[in-house]
């Protein structure tokens, strides 16, 4: 990579950074509430200051705020907190024998959970709760470990739709810590007794704010990069998220000293009902700026977890292939660490897949993991062990973040923001991408057997990565016509990679397989060659198989005449 060595001297300034972060946690904010409010009102503030272009808006969304939780068992309260988007109870509460149901989800079945107060054993996850209460369970009680970390138990992606309100479990939902979960789940081995749950949980429609600010280029155009973060918290959640909304701040401050230098604006957004509305925000976002976004985003920036206290490992945040080799540059010439990075998942507000713009970061300073597994248990069971024990708990407070971390997470930031906005040529690397859905085809390939062809998208990939591995062997001659190319690949390729096909709305927050439009064939191998359930698994495989054709078809065709065109 050439001109890294000038992005790398932004004057950054930690004492602004910990600044803006001491302000942004006086308030709680909760997605909707008045306090959250007052942290946008600062850092819109905040933004008009470096000469940034604001807008507050206020949007419709579906939020759940966690009020009460109480558990009672043979006359014990127990100590317990209910989650987002869990059901309330009755006043009264509601009551049913207390049974175990293990860690396995084949154990969670009518015949143990109807009518019970059912114990989960292990992480109580999104399926666990939801099969509980498809088998008739009056309530569930689950342990996230040492520590109780505030969570949302809904897979819907964003504000519910009628497709995807059955994703968001209408069940009463507690948490304990382990200490108690053993002595509860002690009891249900043990006693034939009664449980007793009480939840309160604030949810339904309300309007949340949603922030945006512009960073123009002096010369005028419509593309921009997209810098985003969610600003809701759970507590003052210095972590999560304040240290990237302030790191947001600076990245505007910086990116007003260079808009001579600009090829494309920057666009800041800062969202509500990321904790709260699981990533409402940014889902609205993309359902309601859906054209603009894909015609214009060329990167969407997510910052995530930032700056805390032993936070060493830089090595694993999402990354899109066609970025990565620039993320990683940037982090090794701060750092000297060797960037890996992690696939890009149903998480972390990853809206815009859809639209097919490409994607750097999320959760980005993380928690080493141990070497030892005995240990790495005994971390994994105290809580979130990538995020520290504080995440997602009132203990997720300033204390808790390193400045001097939080200045190298900053650098990284926006010297990799400064260079895809300053780039004449925009700086991704299709190929990358080609190259890895050439393999993940191949994958596809051998879980399906002889049991479903996909030899037509296996050549078509092949064509692409070869073709595609002339495009960045040399600077373009006609830099606007290779900058149509890259925004008009990337339309085709991230979707391909990342959606089930459906452009205009986004998939849930179930965790998805790579090339998630072929997941059906994990599917179909479990079924009998021949049997109903295989034919009609082969009938929507191969609506999905046209999907991937179709694709791949209209990226050779770009690529091939983009070359025909150069020569």
């Amino acid at each position: 990579m050439e001109n890294i060595e000038k992005h790398m001297h932004y004057p950054v300034s930690k004492d602004r950074l910990m600044n803006d972060l001491y302000a942004i946690c006086q308030w709680e904010r909760l997605s909707g509430t008045a306090e959250e409010l007052k942290a946008f009102h600062y850092v819109e503030k905040q933004l008009k200051a470096v000469g940034a272009e604001t807008q507050l808006i206020f949007h419709d969304a579906y939020i759940s705020l966690p009020v009460s939780g109480k558990l009672v068992v043979n006359g014990r309260d127990y100590a317990c907190h209910t989650a987002s988007m869990a059901k309330s109870t009755p006043p009264e509460g509601v009551v049913g024998q207390l049974v175990y149901a293990g860690g396995e989800p084949e154990a969670i079945t009518a015949e143990l959970c109807r009518g019970k107060i059912v114990v989960l054993g292990g992480a109580a996850d999104f399926h666990k709760i939801h099969k509980a209460w498809k088998a008739g369970a009056r309530g569930v009680v689950g342990c996230p470990g040492e520590y109780i970390h505030e969570k949302i138990i809904s897979n819907a992606w964003g504000s519910p739709t009628p497709t995807t309100r059955d994703l968001i479990p209408d069940i009463p939902y507690v948490s304990v810590t382990q200490q108690l979960h053993e002595e509860i789940v002690h009891i249900a081995q043990t006693q034939l007794v009664d449980a007793h749950l009480t939840t309160v949980v604030d949810t339904g429609w309300r309007k949340i704010p949603l922030l945006f600010a512009d960073i123009r280029a002096n010369e005028p155009t419509d593309d921009f990069v997209l810098f985003s973060g969610h600003l809701d918290s759970w507590y003052v959640g210095a972590t999560d998220n304040g240290t990237a909304n302030c790191i947001q701040i600076e990245a505007a401050l910086i990116a007003s000293m260079h808009r001579d230098e600009m090829k494309r604006n920057l666009k800041l957004a800062f969202y509500s009902g990321h904790s709260h509305g699981r990533y409402a925000g940014s889902a609205w976002h993309a359902d309601n700026d859906w054209l603009n976004l894909h015609k214009h985003c060329v990167l969407n920036i997510n910052a995530d977890i930032i700056g805390g206290v032993g936070a060493t490992d830089l090595t694993r945040s999402i990354i899109m292939p066609e970025i990565k080799d620039v993320a990683a540059a940037f982090i090794k010439a701060h750092t000297g660490i060797d960037f890996g990075g992690g696939r890009c998942g149903r998480n972390g507000d990853q809206s815009y897949y859809i639209h097919g713009v490409s994607s750097a970061f999320s959760s980005f300073s993380k928690q080493p993991r141990p070497e030892n597994p005995e240990n790495k248990l005994a971390q994994t069971r105290s809580g979130a062990f990538d995020f520290g024990w504080w995440w997602h708990t009132a203990e997720d407070t300033v204390d808790k973040v390193d400045p001097d971390f939080f200045l190298r997470d900053a650098k990284i930031f926006i010297s990799f923001a400064l260079y895809v906005l300053t780039q004449p040529a925009i700086p991704l690397n299709f190929c990358k991408a080609a190259k890895e859905l050439q393999t993940l085809v191949q994958y596809w390939i051998e879980r399906a057997g002889d049991r479903f062809d996909l030899s037509l998208p296996q050549a078509q990939a092949q064509a692409l990565a070869e073709a595609t591995s002339g495009l960045y062997a040399q600077a373009p001659a006609d830099i606007d016509a290779f900058n149509r190319l890259q925004m008009a690949l990337g339309r085709i390729l991230v979707p391909l990679n990342y959606t089930t096909g459906n452009l205009y709305e986004n998939d849930t927050a179930i965790p998805q397989p790579p090339m998630p439009s072929l997941k059906l064939i994990d599917e179909l191998v479990k079924t009998p060659a021949g049997s109903a359930e295989s034919y009609d698994i082969l009938t929507e495989l191969g609506h999905r198989r046209n999907f991937v054709i179709d694709s791949f078809d209209r990226a050779l065709s770009l690529v091939n005449g983009y070359l025909a065109e150069q020569r």
